[in-house]
């Protein structure tokens, strides 16, 4: 059993965050780590992007599959946003001291080498350690730009055209917690993130499963606990629990109509402007973009396109500005409010390409 133990000030800080780079690397750890066994919707992703993937990934990719049980805690980007950017974490990474650097290797893959060993060469079963390790461990804070260099490539091959779609599910899922916190507190909403996860009054919450055996308790520290929803986690969840920084809790999206489901639910944004319109606000919401290229995105004609952008524009969730000849259409406030709350029930497994 892992408990996490919260005091007042811990409640108060407790946040959630969106992160592409997450996405990234449970993309890619290997199949069998037990947090994301069984994840229809990674799978599906991973068989769509997979002869996509560009030879500069292959640092991260090999890093990822050195240990299904944990990566370095550099990995981990730091920063103070609610909703982030690949190019912010990435930054964060670089900036990682070579002492840090040394530190997190050895305590991910002690069970690999030696970390008292000054080159951190000699394995403790007989064996060097994996290549990758090695040449992180070599290289210091330095190695980190060409590992930083693996996951931007992965991203922007694999995983960028379908980041806007995966951040407005993460962005309901937020949404739709943050308001049973509001209605029935902290703990309902911490209890929410996943069955197995159990909250009382003594400020404790408690997750029992594999592998914590035994009481094992952390405490917080003031730093609060960051939630972090993941559309590949399915049945399980993830911890990463570091002295001196703010942990975080990996859990999945909940089980709202939407995101991968084989009979999707209900489309609410269809229901309330019906379904072209949505169909033509869920294209605008992927990128500002011009008449001829909603048309494109669409697949219908641009007199079609100016019908559904003059009714949008009508109802306050787009903006149009012409350049020159031409016209360029961007959600507004309103607009982008109704998207996030009304996820689109097929998923990204129904991206509309560009």
């Amino acid at each position: 059993m892992l408990e996490l133990a919260f005091t007042v000030e811990d409640l108060a800080r407790t946040r959630f965050a969106t992160s592409p780079l997450d996405h990234v690397i449970c993309g890619m750890v290997p199949q069998e780590c037990p947090h994301y066994a069984g994840s229809t919707t990674r799978d599906r992703w991973w068989r769509r992007v997979r002869a996509h993937v560009p030879q500069a990934a292959g640092p991260l990719m090999e890093l990822c599959a050195v240990s299904p049980t944990g990566l370095p805690d550099f990995l981990s980007a730091q920063i103070d946003v609610e909703h982030r950017r690949i190019g912010d974490e990435l930054d964060a990474i670089r900036s990682v001291p070579d002492g840090q650097v040394r530190a997190d290797l050895s305590a991910a893959y002690g069970h690999l080498y030696d970390p008292e060993d000054t080159d951190g060469r000699t394995g403790n079963r007989g064996a060097e350690p994996p290549r990758i390790v090695r040449e992180l461990y070599d290289a210091g804070s330095d190695g980190l730009r060409r590992l930083t260099h693996a996951a931007r490539a992965l991203y922007t091959r694999c995983l960028a055209p379908d980041w806007p779609d995966i951040q407005r599910q993460l962005r309901a899922d937020i949404s739709r917690r943050m308001h049973t916190c509001a209605q029935r507190g902290v703990g309902e909403l911490l209890e929410s993130v996943h069955p197995r996860l159990s909250w009382n009054e003594a400020g404790l919450l408690r997750y029992s499963e594999a592998p914590w055996h035994g009481e094992n308790t952390f405490t917080l520290g003031g730093y609060g606990l960051e939630l972090r929803p993941s559309i590949f986690l399915e049945g399980g969840i993830g911890f990463f629990l570091p002295q001196g920084r703010q942990p975080v809790l990996f859990h999945p999206v909940g089980p709202w109509p939407g995101l991968d489901r084989t009979a999707p639910g209900p489309d609410g944004l269809a229901t309330l402007i019906g379904p072209a319109r949505a169909r033509a606000l869920r294209a605008i919401g992927r990128g500002p973009c011009t008449t001829k290229e909603l048309a494109d995105r669409l697949s219908i004609t641009a007199p079609s396109v100016s019908a559904h952008t003059n009714a949008l524009r009508t109802a306050g969730t787009i903006t149009t500005e012409r350049h020159g000849r031409e016209v360029h259409h961007t959600l507004t406030r309103l607009g982008h409010d109704l998207l996030t709350t009304n996820p689109e029930p097929a998923g990204i497994t129904a991206r509309t390409e560009n």
